[in-house]
């Protein structure tokens, strides 16, 4: 197993701790979750409890960060309006660096004739200690943009919250319960299916961007969270949705969260997979004993197959009827189901047994133990239950992920912003499954490029391909070059293990050279026993156009008859990620009719 020192250092801290240690156990799963819990000591994860306290000081030179960069650049205030975001939730409350910065905000706001969100911030100023000496400027820029927003005569729009979801009424769960189908005909062209986010994650660096609950920019009208500095949300009414549903588990360790999912986007959907957690922790403080006879009883579990007719609070439960867990003796999932348990225990530890605005509340609770099935469960289906191909969020759409994904689909799955809408590409008979494309359209770089240039990299086909992965048990591990290099410069080897022990890596860098061969080499021998018998080996090298060509004329690593040399070129960072989370896990459109619509 790596050493803490050395888990610190990675740049995806959580996953690398739970490789590691399953290579260790030569990919054995342990015999259950308590078990995994037993030898779980705390020092294996690095990184001590801590949260990032509200200062002033902080606040005033942030703010002041702020100033300059508006001064620098007045055309284009995004820079400014980010740092008066993160000066507002660092100051504390009651100070007057909270009123400061929206003042400040709201010069902002006035100088670029959003008048209304002047109007906003000069309020939260005045109502939060804006110094009394400084008052008499606000108030002439109140009265000003006051008179402006007369004379542009606009129409007041107010926003409002919608559900999170609109369906076709014609819409049911299929017969075997693992897709939805139609129970009339459909056009070519209809919209069956828009959604929002149920849950979603944003990125780390849009903190201050976009609200945490609905993930509106909103201009950076954004108010902060009173207790933690690493939030903010669009409306009161969003703050309050937030708080209820899960930020008031995550406000005490919102920082530790942030260590634990740490890396490359994809890391992301295990932060989702806790959020919809949370809605499980809920049901069961409302009322133990109601909870373990909803997810334990089969007659009522049975209740939750069909989320048609669930209530949204209720999905957790559906979850739980739709995701049983997979049988230990599965050799081929056996290092997925290994590294599950250890991600499991490590989000458990972190975010509920050292969580102290949570783990008081669960004591002597009937149930909790359910909790962490529960947990271990919904990890072993990240991948299904979560949609990370965002740029700037991870989501979990309810309804969109039970569509069939097919290579010949009738639908169309379109991602704009955080909204999914699911079209008819053809028409569809009553009774026939909606499916859609296994790569959902909404960005210019999609995985199935990378497919359609594999023929160039000597890759098998597809069924090839299939085979490996159902003969073959996959480790697959992400070494850091112990340089920091620039993302999409430098081709980042991958590198995986496979047939049974046997174990073969190699780190490939833009210049030819291999980089830590032979130390990893010593290590795969120690930790796997390479013996005779044939290896596959596989090299996924990420670089830049103008890499590719050096790259493909480089010289191969030799290859006899007992080994098979695979070598895909991979160009964007977010598909190597992909390409590995799959490989390591793998075992605002209107509706026609708004009358033919269920709102949820």
């Amino acid at each position: 197993m790596l050493r803490p020192e050395v888990v610190q250092q990675l740049q995806c801290p959580s996953v690398g701790l739970a490789t590691s240690w399953t290579i260790s156990r030569r990919s054995v799963p342990f015999d259950n979750l308590e078990a995994a819990r037993t030898l779980f000591e705390r020092q294996y994860w690095p990184f001590p409890k801590g949260k990032i306290a509200k200062s002033d000081s902080k606040a005033a030179s942030l703010r002041e960060q702020g100033n300059a960069a508006y001064k620098k650049t007045p055309n284009e205030p995004a820079k400014a309006l980010q740092l008066y975001n993160q000066s507002i939730c660092m100051a504390k409350q009651g100070s007057k660096e909270l009123g400061l910065g929206y003042a400040n905000r709201s010069a902002v706001f006035f100088n670029s004739k959003l008048y209304r969100e002047c109007l906003q911030n000069i309020e939260l100023a005045r109502s939060n200690n804006y110094p009394a000496e400084m008052m008499p400027k606000l108030l002439q820029r109140e009265e000003r943009c006051k008179l402006l927003l007369e004379a542009d005569n606009a129409s007041t729009t107010e926003q409002t919250t919608t559900r999170h979801c609109a369906i076709k009424s014609c819409l049911e769960l299929s017969k075997d319960g693992k897709g939805i189908c139609t129970n009339r005909s459909l056009e070519v062209g209809e919209k069956v299916l828009l959604e929002q986010p149920f849950v979603l994650v944003l990125e780390a660096e849009l903190a201050y961007e976009r609200c945490d609950y609905c993930g509106a920019c909103n201009e950076h009208n954004l108010i902060p969270c009173k207790g933690c500095t690493a939030v903010m949300y669009c409306s009161e009414e969003c703050k309050e949705q937030s708080l209820q549903r899960y930020h008031q588990f995550e406000c005490e360790i919102v920082d530790d969260l942030q260590l634990l999912f740490r890396g490359p986007k994809a890391t992301r959907m295990f932060h989702v997979i806790l959020r919809l957690f949370w809605h499980a922790v809920l049901l069961l403080l409302e009322d133990p004993e109601g909870f373990v006879k909803r997810i334990d009883t089969p007659t009522e579990v049975e209740k939750y197959r069909d989320p048609f007719v669930l209530e949204p609070s209720d999905y957790i439960l559906h979850l739980n009827a739709t995701c049983p867990d997979i049988p230990a003796n599965d050799e081929k999932g056996h290092t997925g189901r290994c590294v599950s348990q250890i991600m499991t225990i490590l989000m458990y530890v972190i975010a509920v047994e050292e969580n102290t605005s949570l783990w008081p509340r669960l004591e002597g609770k009937v149930g909790k133990k359910k909790l962490l099935d529960l947990l271990f469960r919904l990890i072993m289906r990240t991948e299904r239950l979560v949609e990370y191909s965002m740029d700037h969020a991870t989501c979990f759409y309810p309804f969109a992920r039970l569509l069939q994904r097919s290579d010949s689909p009738n639908a169309e799955q379109l991602l704009q912003d955080l909204q999914s809408v699911v079209v008819l590409k053809c028409p569809v008979a009553e009774g026939q499954e909606i499916s859609i494309s296994k790569i959902i359209q909404h960005d210019p770089v999609h995985v199935d490029e990378v497919c359609n240039r594999l023929g160039d990299c000597s890759l098998p086909d597809a069924a090839h391909i299939s085979q490996l992965h159902r003969q073959l048990i996959l480790i697959v591990i992400l070494l850091h070059v112990r340089t920091c290099l620039p993302t999409f410069r430098v081709a980042v080897g991958i590198f995986l293990v496979a047939h049974h022990k046997d174990a073969l890596f190699h780190v490939r860098r833009v210049d030819g050279q291999y980089a830590h061969q032979e130390e990893v080499a010593t290590y795969a021998h120690d930790q796997h026993g390479l013996r005779s018998g044939k290896r596959i080996l596989i090299v996924i090298t990420e670089c830049n156009e103008r890499d590719r060509d050096r790259l493909r004329t480089d010289k191969q690593p030799s290859v006899d008859d007992s080994e098979m040399f695979l070598h895909v070129t991979v160009l964007h960072q977010c598909i190597l990620h992909r390409i590995v989370q799959r490989m390591l896990y793998r075992s605002a459109i209107p509706f026609v009719d708004s009358n033919d619509l269920r709102i949820r």
